[in-house]
């Protein structure tokens, strides 16, 4: 049986714990599968959301980021942090059922510092999005410090293990009833 962890977690629930969180701490998160797929979503900036993913060009440069992370955590990390190609940070601990790495759990997107604006100035015209829309919604990117990065990746990595553990379970639930 594959470890599809959509088969194995009730994603209506973690999308409530999720919009829960991000309500709380103001950290975006989601759960993403190996193909990609994004299966729950919470607090992704408007800047992903209308620019980034909307655009066929730079949302090939957030499949590109989503890859490299999820190569990072292949190689045996606890957690991988990345500047993703169109600009902002990204971290990723793996969900692991029954050992074997099943989807990502994301938090991001945000900044270390202040963005640099000629650069997103530059990706507005490479991608005909509007200057003025597109930079406004740079500035409600959050910035978060490496240190606190810290604390949330210590959150984050215990919550992937406690959903890997649930997505266990669960597999080994269904196999008892075959």
């Amino acid at each position: 049986m594959k470890n599809k962890i959509s088969s194995f977690i009730d994603v209506r629930k973690f999308q409530s714990l999720m919009d829960s969180l991000y309500e709380m701490s103001d950290v975006p998160s989601s759960i993403v599968d190996l193909d990609g797929n994004v299966l729950v979503r919470s607090g992704w900036n408007e800047i992903c959301i209308k620019f980034h993913r909307n655009s066929p060009q730079s949302l090939q440069k957030c499949i590109e980021s989503d890859t490299t992370v999820a190569n990072q955590l292949l190689k045996g990390k606890p957690y991988a942090v990345y500047e993703c190609l169109n600009g902002l940070v990204d971290a990723a601990v793996p969900i692991l059922i029954e050992g074997k790495h099943s989807a990502n759990l994301f938090t991001g997107q945000f900044l270390f510092e202040a963005p640099n604006p000629k650069r997103f100035r530059e990706q507005a015209y490479k991608y005909n999005f509007d200057e003025t829309s597109y930079l406004h919604v740079l500035t409600k990117v959050p910035i978060i410090s490496r240190e606190r990065l810290g604390v949330i990746m210590k959150f984050m990595t215990r919550w992937a293990e406690m959903i890997g553990e649930l997505g266990s379970a669960q597999k080994r639930q269904r196999l008892k009833i075959r």
